[in-house]
C-alpha cells in the first residue's frame, strides 16, 4: 500500500552549502537514479552485508554496499553505525511512501506549491525570456 505524504511533511529546504551534495554519485543503470537509490536503501534497511558487491542492470559498475553508502552519507540518506549502515528517518519515510516528490530536491517544489508560493516551471527557469 502506498502511503501519501502531506507536502508540509516533506524535508525542509537545505542551505546552498548542503545542496552541493544533492546528486549522489551512484550508478544509474538502465532503470535510472531513483530506482537504483531505492534499491540501495532497501538493501541497507534489510541489513545486507556492507561488503556485498552490487551491480545494476545497464551499468558496468560494481561497488560494495559500503562504498555506495559512503557516497550517500553526505546527502543524509544513510548513517554509519558500529555494525554497518542504517537509513535515516527521511529515507525510511521515502521508502514507505513510494512518493518520489519526497526526495530532498523535488520535495521543496511540491511544498512550495502546497503553501501557495509561485513556482517557476523548470523549462522556464532553464530558458529565461531575457
Amino acid at each position: 500500500m502506498i502511503m501519501k505524504i502531506n507536502p508540509s511533511e516533506y524535508p525542509k529546504n537545505r542551505d546552498w552549502n548542503d545542496k552541493v551534495f544533492s546528486m549522489p554519485n551512484i550508478p544509474r543503470g538502465s532503470n535510472g537514479l531513483i530506482l537504483v537509490l531505492r534499491d540501495i536503501l532497501k538493501k541497507v534497511n534489510d541489513n545486507f552485508s556492507p561488503q556485498q558487491t552490487l551491480s545494476f542492470e545497464g551499468s558496468n559498475t560494481k561497488m560494495t554496499l559500503d562504498e555506495l553508502c559512503i557516497r550517500l552519507r553526505p546527502m543524509r540518506f544513510v548513517i554509519k553505525t558500529q555494525n554497518g549502515w542504517e537509513i535515516t528517518e527521511e529515507s525510511k519515510k521515502w521508502l514507505e511512501s513510494e512518493d518520489n516528490l519526497h526526495t530532498h530536491q523535488e520535495g521543496t517544489v511540491a511544498r512550495d506549491r502546497h503553501e501557495g508560493r509561485r513556482v517557476i516551471p523548470r523549462e522556464k527557469a532553464d530558458n529565461p525570456p531575457f
